[in-house]
C-alpha cells in the first residue's frame, strides 16, 4: 500500500514537470520572437511565435498577448521594409497583423501592450484603405469591402476624424456592386460624419457623395430621400455644379418626374432668374410641351450669355424642328396663299435655325467628333432646304474631313 502511494506520488511529480517543462518551452518560444522582432529578425519571429501560440493551452494569457502583440509587429516589420519578395511570401499579411493585433488586445486584460497595440492599428488602418482604394480602381469591390470594413473599425475604435472618407469609399464599393441599399447607407453614414466633425479643407468628395447618394435614391424611386438629400446638399454646397447638374438630370430625364419638375423649375427659375444652367433644364423640359416657350427662355439667356453654344445648339434645333413642321404642312395644302405663306415661314425658322447652329459649330472647337458632326449634318440638311449652295459646299467638306 506505502508503495502504491509513493508510485503515485512519483507519477505525479513527473506529469507536474513534465507540464512545467512544456510551459516554459512554449513561454521561451514567446521570449526568443520577441528578440527576434528587436533584432529586426522578423521571419524567424514569426515562425517562434507562431510555434509558441499553436499549444495556447500551454501559455498563460500574459504570455498569450506578449505572443499576439509580438507576432502583429513581426507582419508590420515585413510591411514597412519593402522587401516585396519577402512580402510575397505572406499574401495575407495585413490582415494575419490585424488578427493578431485583436488576439493581443483580447488577452491583455492588463493593457500592458495597449501603447504598442494602438501604435499598431493606428498604422494599419490607414493602410487597409489605401490597399482598398487600389482594389475599388480595378474594381475589385467585394475584396476592397472586407478591408473597408476592418479600417472602420481602427478608425471608429481610434476616434480617427477621417473615418468618413472609409464611409465614403465603402459606399462607392457598394454602388459598384450594385448594392443600392448598402450603398445609401454607407453614404449616409459618411456625410453624417463629415457634418460632425468636418475638415479644415473643404473635401470635394462630400459634394460628389451627395450627387452619388441622391442618384441611388432616385433609382429606387425613393423620391423623399433623393429630395432631402439634393436640398441638404444644394444648401452645404451653393456654388456646387455637381449637386445641381445631377438633381436636374434626374428631373429632366425621368417620365415619373415631369409634372413636378416642371413645376419646380418653373418656381426655381423665378426665384433664380439669372441661375444659367437652371434655365436651360426648364426649356428642355418645355420642348416636348411648349416650344415656342422653351424658345423664348433660350433666348432669354443667349441675351446674357451670346456665346453658350448648347444653347445656340437646342435653339436652332427647335427652329429647324418648327420649319420642318412648317414646310411638311405647306407640301400637304390645296390652297396656294397657304402653301406660300407656310414655305415663307419654314425658311424664316430655317435661317433662325442656320445662324443658331452655325455660331454654336463656331464656338465647337473642342467639341468632340461625334458633336461637331451632328452640328455638320444639321447644318448640311438646312443648307440643302435654303438653297445655300456654298454654305452647303463648306460643310459637306467639312463633314467629308471628318469621316
Amino acid at each position: 500500500m506505502y508503495k502504491t502511494k509513493i508510485l503515485k506520488q512519483s507519477f505525479l511529480w513527473a506529469l507536474f514537470w513534465s507540464i512545467t517543462l512544456f510551459s516554459y518551452g512554449q513561454r521561451s518560444k514567446v521570449t526568443s520572437g520577441a528578440m527576434a522582432v528587436q533584432d529586426q529578425d522578423y521571419e524567424k519571429a514569426i515562425q517562434y511565435l507562431q510555434e509558441a501560440i499553436s499549444k495556447p493551452e500551454l501559455l498563460e494569457q500574459k504570455d498569450l498577448a506578449k505572443a499576439h502583440a509580438k507576432l502583429g509587429q513581426a507582419y508590420m516589420g515585413i510591411l514597412s521594409s519593402g522587401k516585396k519578395e519577402l512580402i510575397m511570401k505572406y499574401p495575407n499579411i495585413m490582415t494575419d497583423a490585424y488578427n493578431a493585433f485583436e488576439n493581443a488586445k483580447k488577452f491583455d486584460t492588463d493593457k500592458k501592450f495597449a501603447n504598442e497595440l494602438k501604435m499598431g492599428f493606428a498604422v494599419l488602418g490607414p493602410l487597409f484603405y489605401q490597399t482598398a482604394f487600389e482594389l475599388y480602381k480595378q474594381k475589385m469591390y467585394i475584396p476592397a469591402l472586407d478591408l473597408t470594413d476592418k479600417a472602420a473599425k481602427i478608425f471608429e475604435e481610434q476616434k480617427n476624424p477621417n473615418i468618413y472618407g472609409v464611409f465614403l469609399l465603402e459606399g462607392y464599393c457598394h454602388a459598384g456592386a450594385n448594392d443600392s441599399t448598402k450603398a445609401a447607407f454607407s453614404l449616409e453614414k459618411a456625410i453624417k460624419a463629415h457634418n460632425q466633425n468636418p475638415p479644415k479643407e473643404p473635401d470635394p468628395a462630400i459634394p460628389s457623395a451627395y450627387a452619388l447618394l441622391g442618384r441611388i435614391y432616385a433609382s429606387t424611386n425613393d423620391y423623399e430621400n433623393m429630395n432631402r438629400v439634393f436640398t441638404e446638399g444644394k444648401n452645404k454646397y451653393p456654388d456646387n455644379d455637381e449637386i445641381r447638374k445631377n438633381e436636374i438630370l434626374i428631373y429632366a430625364t425621368n417620365p415619373a418626374l415631369y409634372d413636378k419638375a416642371l413645376a419646380k423649375f418653373e418656381q426655381d427659375v423665378q426665384k433664380n432668374p439669372n441661375d444659367e444652367l437652371l434655365k436651360m433644364a426648364y426649356a428642355q423640359l418645355l420642348e416636348s410641351k411648349d416650344i415656342n416657350k422653351a424658345i423664348k427662355v433660350y433666348e432669354s439667356i443667349l441675351e446674357k450669355n451670346p456665346n453658350n453654344k448648347d444653347v445656340l445648339f437646342n435653339l436652332g434645333a427647335l427652329y429647324n424642328n418648327l420649319g420642318k413642321e412648317k414646310y411638311d404642312k405647306a407640301n400637304k395644302s390645296s390652297d396656294n396663299n397657304e402653301y406660300k405663306k407656310l414655305i415663307e415661314d419654314s425658311k424664316s425658322d430655317f435661317r433662325k435655325a442656320l445662324i443658331n447652329i452655325e455660331k454654336s459649330y463656331q464656338l465647337s472647337e473642342n467639341a468632340s467628333v461625334q458633336d461637331k458632326k451632328a452640328m455638320l449634318k444639321a447644318l448640311v440638311q438646312i443648307s440643302t432646304l435654303l438653297e445655300e449652295n456654298e454654305k452647303l459646299k463648306t460643310y459637306k467638306a467639312a463633314l467629308d474631313g471628318l469621316k
